[in-house]
């Protein structure tokens, strides 16, 4: 579902400036761009880089045991947005299923827990 500007910006700013960027599956059809990150140094300047864009939606993820590891993840603002919808729709369904299978009877949690009953 990923914007091919957006695509194309985010190579064109990973080639100007070095970076190392990479494109991750997630749910529903959608992609992101992840940059690696060799330090913290690095982590915060390609986020302050993204950040300056407009239409960008940003986040990061880095571990400090032992040797640094770090991700700046980015997505066109209009795709997270769509993505979060439907991941809220989502978490809605399975909630809703949850409580009516915590309400039901023992032959419907039967029948729910087989997927004979949605």
């Amino acid at each position: 579902m990923e914007n091919m500007e957006f695509g194309q910006r985010m190579a064109l700013l990973s080639r100007k400036h070095g970076l190392k960027l990479n494109w991750q599956e997630v749910k529903f059809g959608y992609r992101r761009a992840r940059f690696t990150c060799e330090s913290h140094e690095e982590l915060k300047a390609i986020l302050n880089l993204l950040r300056k864009i407009g239409g960008i939606w940003t986040d990061f993820w880095c571990c400090f045991e032992g040797e640094f590891e770090g991700y700046v993840y980015a997505m066109d603002r209009n795709d997270w947005n769509g993505l979060e919808a439907k991941r809220k729709e989502e978490r809605d369904r399975v909630e809703d299923w949850w409580m009516r299978y915590h309400l039901a009877d023992k032959e419907t949690r039967r029948l729910m827990a087989c997927g004979k009953i949605e």
